[in-house]
């Protein structure tokens, strides 16, 4: 299996060369949002966010990052904005740095940030 990681070495610029679908695909990550490209669509209805019954039964260090395993409760749901379906989270963690500029894998402008968190459903 290929090594990955955020070093200068395995961080997310090397990423397509272990995983081609990183560079192929159009929504995968990392991605740069460029804020002279989006345009407003007020035909979106509001992103809704209720995860407020989910249990998480585990938090795990993974080395790189923490992680938390949602093992019960109720499923939740992101909803809204241009998702056609609902989703339910089922794990999510973060991503940092020792510097306030790198931590995000994706950025803004080309422009990382000190951390991010990322909802997997």
């Amino acid at each position: 299996m290929a090594s990955w990681g955020y070093a200068k070495a395995n961080g997310p610029d090397t990423w397509g060369k272990a995983f081609p679908i990183a560079v192929e695909g159009k929504n995968q990550s990392p991605i740069d949002i460029q804020r002279s490209n989006c345009k407003p669509d007020d035909s979106l209805k509001p992103v809704t966010v209720d995860y407020s019954a989910v249990e998480i039964g585990e938090i795990t260090n993974t080395g790189s990052s923490w992680k938390a395993q949602v093992t019960g409760g109720k499923p939740g749901s992101l909803t809204g904005g241009p998702l056609s379906s609902k989703f339910a989270l089922e794990q999510f963690h973060a991503h940092w740095s020792t510097t306030e500029k790198v931590g995000s894998e994706h950025t803004i402008d080309g422009a990382a940030t000190a951390a991010e968190v990322s909802l997997l459903n």
